[in-house]
């Protein structure tokens, strides 16, 4: 892998973070959860007034998510690199990615 070629898979980490955040935080409104003595009405209420922005904003994470991949491989090689011939630890963590 090329060193501009890392960089670019390094930024997508952060990129995927911002993304995943802007799409929990600002459009679905999970964060802070609902107060666990609300009513089920309320917590109704609240999903089905903000449908359209929920679906946005979880649409937008799961499109945020390919950001994850670049990251992870980059770091698979970096972890190869430092490991050397024998990386069994490098395969773990590359087929452990949670995407």
């Amino acid at each position: 892998m090329q060193t501009r070629t890392q960089r670019l898979c390094a930024w997508s980490g952060p990129i995927f973070i911002v993304v995943c955040l802007l799409g929990l935080l600002v459009f679905c409104g999970f964060v802070p959860p609902p107060s666990p003595a609300a009513a089920a009405v309320q917590i109704t209420e609240q999903l089905r007034t903000g449908t359209n922005s929920i679906r946005f904003g979880l649409l937008l994470m799961v499109f945020g998510s390919a950001f994850l991949a670049p990251f992870v491989a980059v770091v698979s090689v970096q972890m190869k690199r430092i490991e050397g011939l024998s990386s069994p630890l490098t395969y773990v963590q590359l087929i452990s990615e949670p995407v």
